[in-house]
């Protein structure tokens, strides 16, 4: 009897997580990004693109349901690459979910992401990103 209830409030605790994972979901993504072609004297620290582009930086949000759940699933396949997170900011893309967190990744205009920490790669994300940046 002792075991089956822990197996029922294992079941319980497992299914309530699972809800609020899936009720967490994707709820604005937006691009920001400058020229590619846009030349500086020094590279462009993530925390310094705004001062350093303002006036030119362009921006989408994107708040399509089918776009955002495309986003979700590129969102798994950043790998983290060995290197300092150092790069040459180009743009910055900022996720908000239902629940109010936001995260924030940059991105320069060779397809590297940073996320403050971490030098990232994800190439299916960089092609979606920049088919929208051209297309908008």
């Amino acid at each position: 009897m002792k075991s089956c209830f822990y197996l029922i409030l294992t079941f319980l605790c497992l299914s309530a997580a699972n809800a609020q994972a899936q009720s967490k979901r994707l709820h604005i993504l937006t691009i920001e990004w400058e020229n590619f072609q846009t030349r500086t004297f020094v590279a462009v620290s993530c925390d310094d693109f705004q001062s350093n582009f303002s006036g030119s930086i362009k921006r989408i949000d994107i708040k399509d349901k089918r776009q955002l759940r495309k986003a979700e699933n590129l969102l798994h396949k950043f790998s983290a690459v060995n290197e300092p997170a150092q790069i040459d900011t180009r743009g910055k893309i900022t996720l908000h979910d239902t629940e109010g967190m936001v995260k924030q990744y940059c991105f320069d205009g060779f397809g590297n992401f940073s996320n403050g920490t971490v030098l990232l790669k994800n190439k299916k994300m960089w092609r979606c990103i920049t088919k929208i940046i051209h297309s908008g």
